[in-house]
């Protein structure tokens, strides 16, 4: 459901059109399946460019995100996704898929992209957007992701939410 085949298979149009990178997967077996996306790794040539890191402890996550250019999340069912918010609180450049809560994660080209998920062409169409962007609209971006999450998904406020939606 985290639509790793549909991001695997960007990746390899990516490459195609000559666009160097390293894509970092983090999550552990109990997450995927992790065999069937490594063989389809081998079987389209991105050995090089596609790395399975595991199972990691939040911190060290949050270490890997804060050295990307980009958060990719192409999920296929996904709820309200908190991984999406702290790569945004960090200022990372987020591009998901329309599934589910995601849309509700990340507003189009306000505060990163939306794209329809099921669709590789499209995903890497899009990386290769944000990639060729020029810095100042990676910066707006990213500056209005970063104030969208301290605004609107505190602590403070999403507790004053729970406490008004459990009152009636």
């Amino acid at each position: 459901i985290k639509g790793l085949d549909i991001s695997i298979e960007a990746m390899r149009l990516l490459k195609e059109c000559g666009i160097k990178f390293k894509y970092y997967i983090i999550g552990d077996k109990e997450s995927y399946d992790v065999e069937p996306y490594k063989f389809m790794v081998y079987e389209l040539g991105l050995t090089e460019e596609v790395v399975f890191l595991g199972e990691q402890s939040h911190k060290k996550s949050l270490d890997y995100l804060t050295t990307a250019d980009l958060y990719i999340q192409p999920s296929l069912n996904e709820g309200f996704c908190n991984a999406v918010l702290e790569a945004q609180s960090q200022g990372i450049l987020c591009i998901v898929s329309n599934a589910g809560g995601l849309s509700e994660n990340v507003l189009h080209e306000k505060t990163g992209w939306v794209v329809p998920k099921y669709s590789p062409e499209l995903l890497a169409e899009q990386i290769k957007k944000v990639l060729l962007m020029d810095l100042e609209e990676k910066t707006r971006i990213s500056t209005n992701a970063m104030s969208r999450v301290r605004k609107d998904f505190n602590v403070e406020k999403q507790e004053m939410e729970f406490v008004e939606f459990y009152s009636y």
